[in-house]
């Protein structure tokens, strides 16, 4: 997704398949929340594209989820997005005998379908999220 003004990107977001997570023994299929740029700040226009973004993955009833730095967690929060600064951790990908899992002064935020993978993710502190990628998006 993007917004253009005067024929130049303003901002911009995507949405990444991120398929085969293993949660307690369930898999499921998610879209990763990735790439977002404004690149004039405090116009709305970083707003617009995650507005868009939540309002596609619940019209299409997709979970939705992405990563952040702490000191944009309130961002998402008034576009609609529920963050959480606990979850980060639980979200890890094996390279071989090596655990990689992004624990560095973020937090994850999502948008849930019927699915509940989040709420399902919540209802069990102590399980990990297994990932087929690392999680990059």
């Amino acid at each position: 997704m993007g917004r253009l003004e005067n024929d130049k990107i303003i901002a911009t977001g995507e949405l990444l398949p991120v398929d085969q997570i293993n949660f307690d023994g369930e898999i499921f299929s998610i879209l990763g929340i990735g790439g977002i740029v404004a690149n004039a700040k405090g116009k709305g226009h970083g707003k617009q594209i995650m507005t868009a973004i939540r309002n596609y993955l619940i019209e299409n009833n997709k979970t939705g989820v992405g990563f952040c730095r702490l000191y944009n967690k309130g961002f998402y929060e008034k576009c609609g997005f529920i963050v959480d600064e606990n979850v980060i951790n639980r979200f890890v990908y094996y390279d071989g005998e090596k655990k990689i899992t992004d624990t560095e002064d973020h937090c994850v935020f999502w948008v849930d379908s019927s699915d509940n993978f989040m709420a399902k993710v919540l209802s069990k502190p102590n399980i990990e999220i297994l990932l087929n990628r690392p999680p990059n998006w």
